[in-house]
């Protein structure tokens, strides 16, 4: 839906794909799957839809890249896949992917996604190959939205790029986080799932019926715990992240939600907005675990106004490396990733970090400047240099997120702006 929408902008825009990927003819493509008929029918429908709704007529090119989407989409054997790229070519997507997981500290990614992911890759190498891409217009508030996601496939571009020796811009990148984001956000680690109690009487089976229900549309992100009566809670308050009950209570719970027997939509709603309040205050307390431990007074500089973003780093790089905080070859790698894309992923903070080096032990380098500091195409008032240990990459996502939410809120900005020292700097960042 996301491609559509995006092909939709591109044609009301006058910003189409002004080439077919000539590497294979989309008739080759689609000849493999065991859906041809199907997948041509529904392009067919999308680009009447476009033409008798929305009353224009789809370029041809865009209307070959839909339906290399909708193959895209469909389900492959490896068999098949052979008859389209080569198996060094996924083989070579399978590792740096397992590089990625095991360097933002996120499980594996499954067979189906890779073998997808590795078609949609071989499409943007031959592109890279003849320096075309396919505009991307919503790039940047993806950068902005969902700045973490966009730093992982950050990540994935610049291993695939070295590997391949050629260069994927920022719309190319923006495409790989759709999919990275969109695997992440349907496979979120079990390990971080909400845990639940279910208070239930048991009459007439509800109880089964509730449970079932529950279990079928929350899946890996609620652990049920027990299902326990109201006098069993009482007696022994079992610990749990959200207590769901069908029985008014008196409790002291944090999280706690009141549902009908039968499971409505609007519990369903009252549900997913807790797990998701319950996650954010999980990740928010590991942050801010590491960034008390971490921020360090001899790190943080007030007004210092030098002349380009390439600067900035190298000062802050020297400071570190005279404190034994990184290595030579660390400031480098944080250049390298700046020269990707900006770390300005806000309009009052940049981040800059590395692609691949990891600090000799963790820290946050701050400036903060009352004078903008023009970093690429934003005014930036505050620059946090993040320097991560390898044992430390578990502390990453959590900390990178917190930051951008906190300086994406005007509110929160303007609390932190009016700091003057460390010690305000960091009272504030922790009690917000």
């Amino acid at each position: 839906m996301i491609h559509l929408i995006i092909i939709w902008i591109r044609v009301q825009s006058n910003n189409t794909i002004s080439f077919i990927d000539n590497f294979q003819c989309i008739d080759n493509i689609v000849s493999y799957s065991n859906h041809k008929k199907e997948i041509l029918s529904l392009a067919n429908n999308i680009k009447k839809l476009f033409e008798e709704d929305y009353q224009f007529t789809l370029p041809l090119d865009e209307y070959h890249q839909i339906i290399f989407l909708i193959t895209l989409s469909t389900d492959h054997n490896f068999e098949n896949l052979k008859n389209i790229i080569e198996p060094t070519f996924m083989k070579d997507v399978l590792e740096i992917a397992k590089h990625l997981s095991l360097r933002f500290n996120i499980p594996e990614f499954d067979y189906d996604f890779l073998i997808q992911f590795s078609l949609h890759m071989y499409n943007a190498y031959h592109r890279a190959k003849i320096n075309m891409s396919y505009p991307n217009p919503i790039a940047q508030q993806i950068k902005s939205d969902y700045a973490l996601v966009y730093d992982i496939a950050i990540f994935f571009a610049h291993s695939f790029s070295i590997k391949y020796r050629i260069k994927l811009n920022e719309d190319e990148i923006a495409f790989i986080a759709f999919h990275i984001g969109a695997y992440l956000e349907n496979n979120k680690n079990i390990l971080n799932s909400t845990s639940c109690i279910i208070i239930s009487e048991n009459y007439h089976d509800f109880s089964k019926h509730l449970v079932n229900q529950i279990k079928d549309t929350f899946k890996s992100e609620l652990i049920i715990l027990d299902v326990i009566s109201l006098d069993y809670y009482i007696k022994l308050h079992p610990s749990c992240d959200l207590l769901i009950t069908t029985i008014q209570i008196q409790s002291n719970h944090q999280h706690k939600i009141l549902i009908n027997p039968i499971l409505t939509k609007q519990n369903i709603r009252n549900i997913w907005d807790e797990i998701e309040i319950i996650e954010n205050e999980k990740s928010l307390k590991k942050a801010k675990i590491f960034l008390n431990q971490f921020l360090n007074k001899k790190l943080y500089v007030r007004n210092i106004n030098l002349n380009s973003p390439e600067e900035y780093i190298n000062y802050m790089g020297n400071i570190c490396y005279e404190n034994d905080y990184i290595t030579p070859e660390f400031t480098h790698d944080v250049l390298l990733r700046e020269s990707m894309s900006s770390t300005a992923f806000t309009d009052c903070i940049a981040i800059p970090h590395t692609i691949s080096q990891y600090a000799k032990q963790s820290f946050i380098f701050i400036i903060h400047n009352d004078r903008p500091i023009n970093w690429e195409k934003q005014n930036i008032h505050f620059i946090l240099m993040i320097g991560i240990a390898e044992n430390d990459m578990k502390y990453f996502k959590d900390v990178f997120n917190l930051l951008i939410e906190l300086f994406s809120s005007m509110h929160n900005t303007l609390r932190i702006m009016n700091t003057n020292s460390f010690e305000e700097f960091k009272q504030t960042i922790l009690s917000i």
